[in-house]
């Protein structure tokens, strides 16, 4: 029964995170880019990785490769600001 109340639990958590972002998203009360780092603590770098390279991909379908590449620079530039940030606060205790 503990196992079964953790995966409501998550799910819950992750109905809740999406609603709010896309209220935050349509609403633009926070920067987009803002937003999109909200669920930061609820993903894998693997599920980060692949939310680096789905938008890439889909914007190469309409510019040049090097363009779409060019685009996601500074994005992966601020997103890996944000991790080295996350993770420096991890290791001092303030999370």
């Amino acid at each position: 029964m503990i196992c079964q109340h953790d995966d409501n639990l998550k799910v819950t958590r992750c109905g809740y995170t999406v609603i709010v972002m896309a209220v935050l998203w349509l609403t633009e009360a926070l920067p987009i880019p803002v937003t999109a780092l909200l669920p930061y603590s609820f993903i894998t770098t693997i599920r980060l990785m692949l939310g680096l390279m789905l938008p890439t991909w889909f914007l190469s379908m309409w510019i040049s490769n090097t363009a779409a590449a060019s685009m996601m620079v500074p994005i992966i530039s601020a997103v890996t600001d944000q991790v080295k940030a996350a993770d420096t606060e991890e290791e001092k205790g303030n999370i």
